[in-house]
C-alpha cells in the first residue's frame, strides 16, 4: 500500500523508507518555526519547495495553495517566489482557487 514519506532537513543521512533526507552543512541556516514540539519550515517555504519539485502532484499543489489564499485572507503576499516560479504561481494559484469555489 502506499506510504507516505517525510522530507527533513539533516545533517546526515538516515536509511528510513519513510524519510527523504535533504542534507545541508548547518541547520541553523534553515528558516523553520516550532509546531506542536516539531521544527518546520514555514508554509510559504513548503509552497515553494512543491513548486520546485517537478515530482510534486499538481492536485496537492491546487488543494494547498487554495487553502493558504482563503486561509490567509484572500491572499498570497507572503509567498515570495524566487523569478523563475512566478509564472507557475500565478497559473497553480489561478487554478487553486477556482478549484475551491467549485468544490
Amino acid at each position: 500500500g502506499y506510504r507516505p514519506s517525510i522530507n527533513i532537513y539533516t545533517t546526515k543521512n538516515y536509511d528510513l523508507p519513510y524519510l527523504n533526507c535533504h542534507i545541508v552543512a548547518d541547520l541553523s541556516k534553515i528558516q523553520s518555526q516550532d509546531f506542536h514540539g516539531i521544527k518546520v519550515i514555514p508554509i510559504e517555504q513548503t509552497i515553494i519547495y512543491l513548486l520546485q519539485n517537478s515530482d510534486s502532484d499538481e492536485q496537492v499543489i491546487f488543494e494547498t495553495l487554495a487553502n493558504y489564499y482563503y486561509g490567509n485572507n484572500k491572499s498570497y503576499s507572503n509567498i515570495n517566489p524566487p523569478k523563475n516560479l512566478v509564472k507557475k504561481i500565478r497559473y497553480y494559484a489561478e487554478e487553486g482557487k477556482r478549484y475551491y469555489e467549485t468544490n
